[in-house]
């Protein structure tokens, strides 16, 4: 089984178990949902706060990639064709597994400017940003079982 963090859509509600270091943004739109960069990325300026995004590990059988790859719009091997990208990062509890970034902010688009008008999730944790906004919010169908069970 592969590990993947998850940290917004894909979380079902569970206390948040694992942390990486980042920035957690909302994105607005038909839903709203979070966009993070995670630090050691390159396009990662110090403009950018840095903070804890909260998550879960979830287990995932090699069969599953296809299937998620395509929820997080990952269409095939040009990155600027994709919505989000799937990267290797390892938890601050020292757990390795998968996250999905968005790949919008990848480049050009990940500048001080294009973020101003978003707002950072300084609590790190989207569902307990939900929680405070008391707003829904987009929720996965896609159901994926905790690390620990």
């Amino acid at each position: 089984m592969d590990k993947l963090f998850v940290y917004g859509t894909l979380r079902s509600g569970e206390k948040a178990t694992h942390s990486v270091r980042g920035t957690m943004y909302a994105i607005q739109g038909l839903f709203g949902f979070p966009g993070v960069v995670v630090e050691g990325d390159a396009k990662l300026k110090k403009e950018h706060p840095i903070g804890v995004i909260h998550g879960n590990l979830k287990d995932v059988d090699p069969s599953e990639w296809n299937e998620l790859d395509s929820y997080e719009g990952i269409r095939g091997k040009d990155e600027k064709d994709n919505l989000y990208k799937r990267i290797k990062i390892t938890t601050l509890e020292g757990e390795k597994a998968y996250m999905y970034v968005p790949n919008f902010f990848i480049g050009y688009m990940w500048t001080k400017e294009r973020c101003a008008n978003l707002t950072v999730i300084k609590s790190g944790d989207w569902i307990k940003h939900l929680a405070s906004k008391k707003e829904k919010g987009f929720n996965a169908s896609y159901k994926l079982k905790t690390a620990s069970e």
